[in-house]
């Protein structure tokens, strides 16, 4: 198991890094469309959405709702984009009281196809709209977000194997646990401060503390990310999402955590930088 998932890791990150570092913001929103119709039909196996017509008519959708929006939001940033990233940010809050209090509520949302496809708006779009204007703004930004995002999963997956005993979650993730977490703060800590020290010019203390706190709430954010993906595969007994990528499952698998990332960090280094 290890060994594929670093074989596929070898192979995976040299071709985002490879796609984040292009100038072209086209060439990088067209790369987010790609996964987001793999990461729909993922997600349309996970809610049990197994019409045909409905499954294209969904993903077309989301791809012209993701397209529409950038184009919006190239040169400014209309209230109502901005709207929607707040309250996607607001609606992730929600998620945390659905996560702890999981199997309570779970049944109702889950069998509810009209909420089932709300929700995919809510996980995916905010998520490709702060990617892709992330990109235009400052592409090592949008390394330094995906960093902190790898140092969470490592560090939860390393220090949990081999320190974790106090479950974080058990009834949405039994694998989970408290350790692993603070070892995702632990690297995530240690990158941030990395670009800071070798990569920021002239970083003041101020910096290090916003940043450094930066870090942590990006931790927070990417783990109820993770969790709530966990929630839905939960609920019909799924393991992986897929099994595109060889010992990390599917691709929803390994962009679940920036589902809740990514618009936290947009609003927090954009508006606030």
């Amino acid at each position: 198991m290890l060994f594929k998932r670093a074989l596929t890791a070898i192979f995976l990150l040299p071709a985002v890094i490879f796609i984040v570092l292009q100038k072209n913001n086209d060439i990088f929103v067209f790369s987010l469309m790609f996964v987001l119709v793999l990461a729909i039909q993922e997600y349309c196996n996970l809610i049990l959405l197994k019409n045909v017509l409905i499954k294209i008519t969904y993903a077309l959708t989301l791809l012209l709702a993701f397209y529409f929006l950038n184009k919006q939001s190239i040169y400014f940033m209309p209230s109502w984009v901005l709207t929607i990233l707040v309250l996607s940010s607001l609606w992730w809050l929600l998620n945390i009281y659905l996560i702890v209090s999981f199997p309570k509520h779970s049944e109702y949302w889950h069998k509810k196809l009209a909420l089932r496809l709300i929700i995919g708006f809510f996980v995916f779009i905010p998520m490709l709209i702060s990617l892709a204007a992330i990109h235009r703004i400052n592409s090592g930004a949008l390394i330094l977000l995906l960093s902190l995002v790898w140092a969470t999963d490592c560090g939860g997956y390393f220090f949990g194997r081999a320190f974790g005993k106090n479950k974080l979650c058990p009834n949405v993730s039994p694998g989970k646990t408290i350790e692993g977490v603070l070892g995702g703060v632990f690297l995530s800590l240690v990158v941030v401060n990395f670009y800071l020290f070798f990569i920021t010019e002239s970083p003041t203390i101020k910096d290090y503390f916003y940043f450094n706190t930066l870090s942590i709430i990006i931790v927070v954010a990417s783990v109820v990310g993770d969790l709530l993906e966990s929630i839905f595969k939960r609920l019909v007994n799924a393991k992986d999402s897929g099994n595109l990528l060889p010992g990390h499952g599917g691709v929803f698998d390994r962009i679940d955590s920036l589902t809740a990332a990514a618009p936290c960090f947009f609003l927090l280094y954009v508006f606030i930088t």
